[in-house]
């Protein structure tokens, strides 16, 4: 009984695992994706185009 108690440990933690990470990968692109709309921006604002 010991050995599932165990094994039901150490799936809880992979999934919290995989979880934290994939939280942590969202937030990274987000961060990304707001960097990059604020250097699109900037760039607009340097080089206007005529279009």
């Amino acid at each position: 009984m010991d050995s599932l108690f165990y094994l039901f440990i150490a799936y809880t933690f992979i999934w919290i695992l995989i979880f934290w990470y994939t939280r942590r990968l969202d937030n990274r692109l987000k961060t990304t994706q707001e960097e990059l709309t604020l250097l699109k921006k900037s760039l607009q604002d340097r080089f206007p185009t005529g279009g």
